[in-house]
């Protein structure tokens, strides 16, 4: 894939879905109504246009999933021990 969204030319048909569709206008008409991706750089990968299309003619490349953060192992013995139930009843003393 040469940029984050492309068109394939032999299945599409020209609907202009794609093009009323992106929210970032990232696709303008040529002669015949076929889309071409005008502005790449805007695409924001949101699948708008590869989900609507009814020819299948538009693959939008992924995004890299985010990593879930790092969490620190935790030491069993630095961990509190409670040695009487934290019980509020409501009454004092």
């Amino acid at each position: 894939m040469s940029g984050p969204v492309e068109v394939d030319l032999v299945l599409c048909k020209a609907c202009g879905i794609c093009i009323e569709l992106c929210p970032e206008k990232v696709f303008d008409a040529d002669r015949a109504g076929i889309p071409v991706v005008a502005r790449p750089a805007d695409c924001t990968q949101c699948l708008i246009c590869e989900l609507h299309c009814p020819d299948f003619a538009i693959a939008v490349e992924r995004r890299a999933k985010k990593q879930a953060p790092e969490v620190p192992a935790v030491d069993p013995a630095k961990l509190a021990t409670v040695s009487e139930p934290c019980i509020d009843d409501g009454e004092e003393g």
